[in-house]
C-alpha cells in the first residue's frame, strides 16, 4: 500500500508521517517511511534537499524555479527506484510528498503552465502504474511558522484546488491539523486501520 502525505511546508506533514510510521511499526505493521526529495544520507535526494535549502554553501546565489523543480524530479526518480519500488509489495509505504508538490510549488513559483506540464509528464513516468491508495492532504488555517504566511496561503490554496480536481480519480482525505500533532496522528492511524 502507498499512503501519501501532502500539503505545503509548515503544516506538520513530516512530523505526522514520522509519528504514524512509529505507531504502525509498534503495531507490527511493516512500514517504510520515505520523503521527497529525499531524507536518507548518501542519496541524490538528500543532496538535492541540501542544495535547495543551503545553496549558498555551494556558492550558488540563486536557483531558478524551473531548475529546482527539475532537480526535484531527478531526486524523485532516484527515491522511487531505490526506496519505494523494491518494498511496495512487502510494506506499507508512507510518502512525505508526491508529484503534487512539484506541481504546486512550480505553479506558485511562476513556471509557465506548458513547461510545468512537461515537467509533470516526466515525473509521472517514474511512477509507472503505481498510484497512491490514499492521499492525506494535511491542512491548517495558519502555517506553524507565521512569518511564512503570504506565500504559504497561495500554496495552501493551490493544494486545495489540486485536491478537488484529483478527488475524482483518487482517494483523498483532507486532514485538519489545527489541534495537536498527537490528535492528528491518531486520527490518521484510525483511518488507516479501518482501510
Amino acid at each position: 500500500m502507498l499512503v501519501v502525505f501532502e500539503g505545503p511546508d509548515n503544516v506538520g506533514k513530516t512530523t505526522i508521517s514520522e509519528n504514524v510510521s512509529k505507531q504502525l511499526k509498534k503495531d507490527n505493521i511493516p512500514t517504510q517511511n520515505v520523503a521527497f526529495p529525499g531524507n536518507q544520507h548518501g542519496t541524490l535526494g538528500r543532496f538535492i534537499y541540501e542544495l535547495h535549502h543551503k545553496h549558498n554553501y555551494y556558492n550558488i546565489n540563486h536557483i531558478p524555479q524551473i531548475s529546482l523543480r527539475l532537480l526535484h524530479v531527478a531526486a524523485h526518480f532516484d527515491t522511487i527506484n531505490t526506496s519505494i519500488l523494491p518494498v511496495i509489495d512487502k510494506k506499507l509505504v508512507l510518502l512525505d510528498r508526491h508529484w503534487w508538490s512539484t506541481f504546486v510549488y512550480g505553479k506558485v513559483g511562476g513556471i509557465k503552465r506548458e513547461v510545468l506540464d512537461k515537467i509533470m509528464e516526466i515525473e509521472k513516468m517514474a511512477w509507472k502504474d503505481i498510484e497512491p491508495d490514499i492521499i492525506f492532504l494535511i491542512n491548517r488555517k495558519k502555517p506553524i511558522e507565521i512569518r511564512k504566511n503570504q506565500k504559504w496561503m497561495k500554496l495552501r490554496a493551490e493544494y486545495l484546488k489540486l485536491a478537488k480536481r484529483e478527488s475524482v480519480k483518487k482517494n483523498i482525505i483532507k486532514i485538519e491539523n489545527d489541534n495537536t500533532i498527537e490528535e492528528t496522528t491518531q486520527n490518521i492511524i484510525s483511518i488507516l486501520k479501518a482501510y
